[in-house]
């Protein structure tokens, strides 16, 4: 029900789209003088007598008839070459800020699979992560604009398919975030411990994905770049299934994590890890 809603939801915004660049272009052929209420000027204006191709002056249609078959001749001879030339040499001032904002997107979406950077309010994480997924989209419409040419096929085909997931994921995000802002701290992302260690600090947390799988214990090495706010990131290691952790201070650079398994069948693990000053070196 859920897919329909949203294939119903996209079918819209594109007839929405359609008739806005329609009404556009319609009001641009108008403030040239090329159209009026009743179609294309050069037509509506013309004597009836011109139109009437058994009349007394059906040689002079003819010749208009002419006329306009080489201005239409000539325009699509100077699109064709526009476009070639436009895909020969891309309008690189018009494509940096939808290829900037691509590159963002891409960034801040690996960020996302592999932490370097979180915010210590998770609420805050998930709005940055809906500015992540939305950038494609935005970017896709600015390089429709930008380019031409077989250029424009290209870039459009691999930006719309990549805009395409990262909308599916922005939409998912949007229905958690009602339920995010409420809360203080992520229920799926549990803090068991957390341990200063010199001037960083290594913390256990509890994952819950919900029925589908067992919970895991997930840990990090956090080192705050603006305090109680801004940090950064280094996943040491993840365990699944696990259920409790502990996490032991041997000295100034290295720890001790004892975890044990969800089912209780398993014996539990000890691992010692090395921890550096500024978490990736």
């Amino acid at each position: 029900m859920s897919y329909t809603i949203l294939a119903l939801v996209a079918c819209a915004a594109i007839l929405i789209f359609l008739k806005i660049r329609g009404d556009r272009f319609a009001a641009r052929q108008r403030r040239e003088g090329q159209w009026d209420e009743r179609g294309p000027k050069h037509l509506t204006d013309a004597p009836a007598d011109f139109l009437n191709p058994w009349g007394p002056k059906n040689d002079a249609f003819a010749r208009m008839q002419a006329d306009i078959l080489d201005e239409s001749l000539e325009r699509s001879r100077r699109r064709e070459e526009a476009a070639l030339t436009d895909s020969i040499r891309s309008p690189l001032p018009t494509v940096t800020r939808p290829a900037m904002m691509m590159a963002v997107a891409i960034l801040g979406i690996a960020n996302w699979r592999l932490p370097v950077f979180r915010f210590e309010s998770y609420v805050a994480n998930e709005f940055a992560m809906l500015l992540f997924l939305v950038l494609p989209s935005l970017a896709f419409f600015l390089f429709a604009r930008a380019l031409r040419g077989d250029i424009r096929v290209v870039t459009l085909t691999l930006v719309g398919l990549f805009a395409v997931g990262s909308g599916l994921c922005a939409l998912l995000v949007l229905l958690t975030l009602p339920t995010s802002v409420g809360h203080a701290d992520d229920p799926s992302f549990e803090v068991i411990q957390r341990v200063p260690v010199g001037a960083s600090t290594v913390a256990l947390y509890r994952i819950d994905c919900g029925a589908p799988c067992s919970f895991a214990i997930e840990a990090r090495q956090e080192r705050y770049l603006v305090r109680h706010s801004f940090k950064l990131v280094r996943v040491l290691a993840m365990w699944d299934p696990a259920n409790e952790g502990e996490v032991t201070r041997l000295d100034d650079s290295r720890v001790r994590i004892l975890t044990d398994h969800s089912d209780g069948n398993l014996p539990g693990r000890t691992d010692v890890w090395q921890i550096k000053p500024w978490v990736w070196f």
